[in-house]
């Protein structure tokens, strides 16, 4: 039996699920969304009491002072006294001089002397125990970018460097465990290791709480997700800023809140989270938690999808169709959800899927191209996606009438959480 779905088009929404870029400026508390998590790293040290301990001997603080001379963080930009520092304490044993070193002669891609060079001080630095040095050594062969990739080799240095303590080498071990990328797919032991990370560094809680939200290897708990986007954001992650600002937007896992929302939003836009431009994007078209503003929130998602955004291709699809601040034209329409689609965004999908089944707007009538967009959809975990898909195999549009596989994609539906779908 196919599924009636008219409650569920006026309901369709595009929901955004992308992670983009980080930045790691210094970020207000957002302690009155949710509860803070201890704070398990140092406290960051002066440049004054770096060079003390240095001139003491203590050669992780000559490291440390290295990397803020090389970038004038705080203390004046000096290459130079930079690569003293990071050769004195890798000649004493530090492997973290080691692998900024190895970083420096890699970034000298056409000198191939350099690069092996860097390369060797990479393995040294992990041989002496240094995490940082293991992930960077990790990193050149994941990449393939200067060697040949090799993701097995990449998994053990990650590994090696998660087991010293290094948050990034325990990330990255996480995605590849994720994926199933040179190492058995294990979503558990992604999670265990993205919580590690999480406790290391709280710059890659988000990624953590990622999986609590949607239950990835873990129990589901949004409001613990919450808490960890939260602490993100606080590490000046704006993918954690991102994702706490839909939770906020949602009132899921913290109590709903638009206009707190919109400004974590407009903070991770203005550092470069494409995504959250087209979400804030979307809040000045509805006014949510801002003063409605058609123009400047077709800006901004012009901005998302722009930067390359699946989700704020859709909207724009959206906001074309049904002419919101703009004069409804059917064709820009499908052209946006088209590169929407393409990009990855299921619901995209699905709208112009709608658009082929209808023939709406001028579109070319194509019930094959609609069936098989929907079906594209549910197989990227889109419950509205399936439900259509179920409705095309119910009635035989665009594919041979099957109601064992209707019924079969009615209940994935159901699962994805379609309500109608469930009646």
């Amino acid at each position: 039996m196919s599924v009636t779905l008219r409650a569920v088009l006026a309901a369709l929404a595009l929901v955004s699920v992308a992670c983009s870029g980080a930045s790691r400026a210094p970020a207000a508390s957002d302690d009155d969304l949710t509860p803070d998590l201890p704070d398990l790293e140092p406290a960051r040290e002066s440049a004054g009491t770096l060079k003390h301990r240095c001139d003491d001997g203590a050669l992780d603080a000559c490291v440390e002072l290295g990397r803020r001379h090389l970038v004038g963080d705080g203390i004046p930009r000096d290459r130079d006294q930079a690569v003293a520092l990071w050769t004195r304490a890798c000649d004493g044993g530090d492997g973290g001089g080691c692998a900024e070193l190895g970083n420096l002669d890699l970034a000298d891609e056409d000198d191939a002397k350099a690069v092996a060079r860097g390369l060797g001080r990479l393995e040294k630095g992990c041989g002496m125990k240094s995490g940082y040095a293991c992930f960077r050594w990790g990193r050149v062969a994941q990449d393939g970018l200067l060697t040949k990739r090799d993701l097995p080799a990449a998994a053990k240095r990650y590994g090696l460097g998660c087991d010293l303590g290094s948050a990034d080498a325990c990330h990255a071990l996480g995605e590849l465990h994720q994926d199933g990328d040179g190492v058995k797919k294990d979503l558990a032991k992604a999670a265990a290791l993205q919580k590690k990370a999480c406790d290391l560094g709280a710059r890659w809680c988000a990624w953590y709480g990622y999986h609590l939200e949607h239950g990835l290897g873990v129990r589901a708990d949004v409001r613990a997700a919450a808490t960890h986007y939260d602490r993100a954001c606080d590490a000046g992650d704006m993918i954690g800023c991102h994702h706490l600002a839909e939770l906020a937007q949602r009132g899921d896992g913290v109590r709903q809140d638009p206009a707190k929302a919109a400004r974590l939003f407009e903070r991770a836009c203005d550092a470069g989270t494409v995504a959250s431009c087209g979400s804030l994007g979307r809040a000045y078209q509805e006014g949510a938690g801002v003063p409605a503003d058609p123009a400047k929130g077709l800006a901004l998602t012009q901005r998302g999808c722009d930067g390359g955004d699946a989700v704020s291709c859709g909207n724009l699809g959206v906001t074309w169709e049904r002419g919101i601040g703009v004069r409804a034209d059917a064709a820009k329409a499908a052209g946006f959800y088209r590169k929407g689609c393409e990009m990855g965004s299921p619901a995209a999908c699905v709208f112009l899927g709608i658009m082929h089944g209808t023939g709406a707007g001028g579109v070319a009538r194509d019930p094959k191209a609609a069936a098989t967009l929907f079906e594209a959809a549910c197989e990227g975990g889109y419950g509205i996606g399936c439900a259509y898909a179920a409705n095309a195999y119910g009635e035989g549009a665009g594919v041979k009438k099957d109601l064992g596989k209707a019924r079969e994609l009615t209940r994935r539906a159901c699962e994805l959480g379609v309500a109608e779908a469930c009646e």
